[in-house]
């Protein structure tokens, strides 16, 4: 028993250290997690359902969407050998579940550059998140002072995917030695419109980690058919802590405006203009495409 719940935690650590590590999430008599407070949220059908006509265009001669590769050649190549070792010779790999969601594509752009705003303002409505700190050129750090440090840079950017490379050392328990890892997080998304010609997104994740933890084995080998799902839930905390608050900004633009005071700039606010609805074959359910186009 003891060994069962020493590996879940080591799984769990080390997933969430692949996605920011938010190491205070499942932890409701300190706070609520990310979930536990967007779950409070009165919902008027922010998500699209499968039945709801969405548009998201691909440009002839453009490879875009959900299954599109890394794009290493415009990776810079004082990290592009050392993530294409992670992607190659990871511990293990997983993706989060397709997600269509209104929001400004402005807005969810920028939580995507600005983790550690994003984190200030799931604070402020009160989700109990680890701090990041921004390091200046495009670098942040977790730290938690008992499970380790995390810093993370995006070293890829471009209007529907973001490419982060991660390396740090972490302690899943504090009687397990710091475990060094190094991490890819792929998020790739569409923009669109949805039936009402509103601004929709849709979008999926993918992680490689890989770390010199034989806890991340046993977890694996403990777990067997169990860890995709798993890993996928994770992931699916990490999509929502940054596609949450570009959907409340779109859902109920009053309770998000007194969180966006003081930390997200006025601009990135404001809606898009002159943005038509595309003329392309609608989307009528989420593509759930394979992401292991690797190098």
């Amino acid at each position: 028993m003891v060994l069962g719940r020493a590996i879940w935690k080591s799984l769990r650590l080390l997933c969430l250290a692949g996605t920011f590590a938010l190491t205070a999430f499942n932890q409701p008599t300190r706070a609520q997690d990310v979930s536990q407070v967007f779950a409070t949220l009165p919902s008027s059908m922010g998500f699209v359902d499968d039945g709801e006509e969405a548009d998201f265009p691909k440009p002839a001669g453009v490879e875009t969407g959900l299954d599109r590769p890394i794009p290493w050649d415009k990776i810079n190549p004082r990290h592009r050998n050392a993530m294409a070792s992670v992607v190659e010779n990871q511990s293990f790999t997983c993706q989060g579940p397709v997600e269509t969601f209104l929001a400004k594509p402005n807005y969810y752009n920028w939580l995507l550059d600005h983790p550690d705003s994003t984190t200030a303002l799931w604070q402020k409505l009160g989700a109990k998140c680890v701090p990041i700190t921004a390091l200046g050129d495009n670098s942040f750090r977790w730290r938690d002072p008992d499970h380790g440090q995390v810093n993370w840079t995006l070293v890829h950017r471009e209007s529907d995917m973001r490419v982060w490379y991660a390396t740090g050392k972490i302690r899943p328990t504090k009687l397990m030695p710091q475990s060094n890892i190094e991490a890819v997080l792929v998020a790739r998304y569409q923009t669109g419109r949805n039936s009402q010609d509103r601004p929709a997104i849709r979008h999926q994740y993918q992680l490689f980690l890989r770390t010199d933890s034989r806890a991340t084995a046993m977890a694996a080998r403990f777990l067997g058919a169990s860890l995709p799902k798993i890993a996928e839930q994770y992931m699916g905390q990490l999509q929502l802590f940054f596609h949450g608050m570009a959907w409340l900004d779109e859902e109920q633009p009053r309770r998000s405006q007194k969180l966006v005071d003081g930390i997200v700039p006025p601009e990135v606010l404001r809606p898009v203009v002159g943005m038509a609805k595309p003329e392309t074959p609608q989307i009528t359910k989420p593509v759930s495409a394979p992401l292991a186009n690797i190098p």
